[in-house]
C-alpha cells in the first residue's frame, strides 16, 4: 500500500490501486510459478498502476508537461551532499517532486529508491532493458535535484531567518 500511496496523488486512488493489485494477484496466484513474491506483487502493482493511472488522467506528452524541466548538462544548482539536501526537506515535498516525474521515471525511482530493488529487478518489472532503467534513473535524479536543491535552499533560508528573528 505504501508504494501505491507514493505513486498516486490521491489517497482514494492509491486504495483503489492496492485493491486492484490484490484482486489481480488473487486471480493469478496459481500462475506465479517460482517468481519471487515481492517482485511478482510489485510487477502486478506496476501494471495495475499503469492501467488505473492512465485511465484517471491524460498522460502528458513530455517532461515539460510534468512541471519539471529536463536537467541541463551544465546546471548551476548548488553542490552538496544529497542526504543533507533531502534531510532539510519534508517527505511530502520529496514525494510531490517524485509525483511530478513522467510515469516511467516515477516508477523507476519508486521501485529503486523506495522499494529498494536493484536495477536488474526493476528492468524485469517494467519490462525494459537495464540500460533504459539506468538512463531513466539518471534523468529522474537530475530532474529531482534541479527541483529539490533550490527548494532546500529556500527552506534553509527561511529556517535561518526564523532563527535570527527569534534572537
Amino acid at each position: 500500500m505504501r508504494l501505491a500511496i507514493f505513486a498516486c496523488d490521491d489517497h482514494a486512488l492509491a486504495e483503489e490501486l492496492a485493491y486492484q493489485t490484490l484482486l489481480a494477484a488473487a486471480a493469478t496466484i496459481n500462475q506465479r510459478g517460482e517468481a519471487d513474491w515481492r517482485m511478482w506483487l510489485l510487477g502486478i502493482l506496476y501494471r495495475q498502476g499503469q492501467s488505473l493511472l492512465s485511465n484517471s488522467a491524460p498522460a502528458p506528452a513530455d517532461v515539460e508537461a510534468h512541471g519539471l524541466s529536463k536537467a541541463a548538462s551544465g546546471s548551476n544548482t548548488p553542490a552538496g551532499d544529497p542526504r543533507e539536501i533531502l534531510a532539510s526537506l519534508s517527505d511530502q515535498q520529496v514525494l510531490m517532486a517524485i509525483r511530478e516525474l513522467p510515469p516511467e521515471m516515477r516508477w523507476t525511482v519508486l521501485l529503486l529508491d523506495v522499494a529498494g530493488l536493484k536495477q536488474q529487478q526493476v528492468a524485469v518489472i517494467l519490462d525494459r532493458p537495464v540500460w533504459t532503467i539506468e538512463s531513466h534513473v539518471k534523468q529522474a535524479r537530475e530532474m529531482l535535484r534541479d527541483v529539490l536543491v533550490p527548494l532546500a535552499a529556500e527552506v534553509n533560508s527561511v529556517q535561518r531567518n526564523q532563527v535570527f528573528e527569534r534572537r
